[in-house]
């Protein structure tokens, strides 16, 4: 959802008699629709909202002067709901306009600490979210709001009057010393057309499973859960298998039956009925891989040549034969001898 967006976009999608209304009070302070956007600025109360026995109402503030995430802080004093008290005062979710509203202020107004309502909660029938978010707040697990705000003037923190106004602010408000630093905004006139229970306030840190469960425990089915785009926690589907089984007594199995085993087979007894299944991460399953075995090099042994020459002829003297096996000696070493 996003906290801020074009004022245009936002009345193509609202009823057409609203728009038209929104439209003549920013004609009538000399602004554009064009040229304004919308904040959404959220609220997460830490107070348990006021209700009354006997009725879906909840008297609680939708938005206060202190300084939220994005560093903006509205003067509540400066808020006008004119536009918003002529069309119902109607109440969404997460200000989705596609939605039906879950339901209507009684009124409402502003003090020195912010913008304070008395919330009803339409009767849609149980397990609607209408209903759920009313068990929700009765329950003080439904604590967060936002409003939807068209700023019509504000002063920023490059502008020159930023400074006194910041420190008028902290004359007034006490609490605002500690959070001034955190302030580049403060926007001192708004226009309030809606305003919304929202389940993920952005001053707070709130989880999306959380908020999951907690709709999930109130009642939500998973077709409301997917409307709202929140994740099916909590549903689970359970699914009978059937298994067969092999219900064996001792004694039922007569001695000649019993299968031929030689002397040295195995044999193994698994107990069926209390067998478990273990859930083991993949960093748990170890694969040992086989040794791998040195591979044997291969050696070709030389042996040093021998020479035998084998001589036959007529009959010669021994100083013949003795010259003839150096002669050939020489010749296979190549050098004298």
């Amino acid at each position: 959802m996003k906290k801020i967006v074009k004022l245009s976009n936002v009345m193509s999608k609202l009823d057409a008699s609203y728009a038209e209304e929104i439209k003549k009070a920013v004609e009538a302070e000399g602004k554009n629709v064009d040229d304004l956007e919308v904040f959404r600025k959220d609220w997460a109360t830490e107070t348990k909202a006021q209700l009354e026995e006997g009725s879906r109402t909840a008297i609680k503030y939708v938005s206060t002067r202190t300084v939220d995430q994005s560093g903006d802080v509205i003067v509540p004093k400066g808020v006008t709901f004119k536009q918003f008290k002529k069309t119902g005062m109607p109440v969404f979710y997460n200000h989705n306009y596609s939605m039906p509203q879950i339901g209507r202020d009684e009124w409402i107004k502003s003090d020195d600490w912010g913008v304070k309502v008395k919330q009803v909660y339409a009767d849609t029938g149980e397990g609607t979210l209408s209903d759920i978010l009313w068990k929700l707040t009765q329950q003080d697990m439904n604590k967060q709001s936002s409003v939807g705000i068209i700023p019509l003037e504000m002063i920023k923190e490059r502008d020159p009057e930023f400074k006194p106004a910041i420190k008028e602010l902290a004359k007034e408000w006490p609490e605002f010393k500690s959070t001034q630093k955190a302030c580049n905004r403060i926007i001192t006139k708004a226009l309030l057309f809606e305003h919304s229970d929202v389940s993920m306030a952005c001053n707070t840190d709130t989880d999306v499973l959380a908020v999951s469960k907690m709709f999930s425990d109130a009642g939500a089915d998973e077709k409301l859960l997917k409307q709202l785009g929140l994740p099916l926690l909590g549903i689970v589907k359970e699914e009978e298998e059937e298994v067969d089984k092999f219900d064996l007594n001792e004694g039922d199995i007569e001695a000649d039956e019993s299968p031929d085993l030689d002397s040295d087979d195995e044999v193994i007894e698994i107990d069926v009925d209390n067998m478990q299944v273990v859930k083991v991460t993949k960093d748990e399953i170890k694969i040992e891989k086989p040794e791998k075995k040195p591979e044997k090099k291969k050696v070709t042994m030389v042996k040093a040549p021998r020479f035998i020459k084998l001589i036959s002829g007529p009959t010669v003297s021994q100083e013949e034969v003795d010259e003839m096996v150096k002669a050939e000696i020489r010749k296979k070493l190549g050098r004298l001898i």
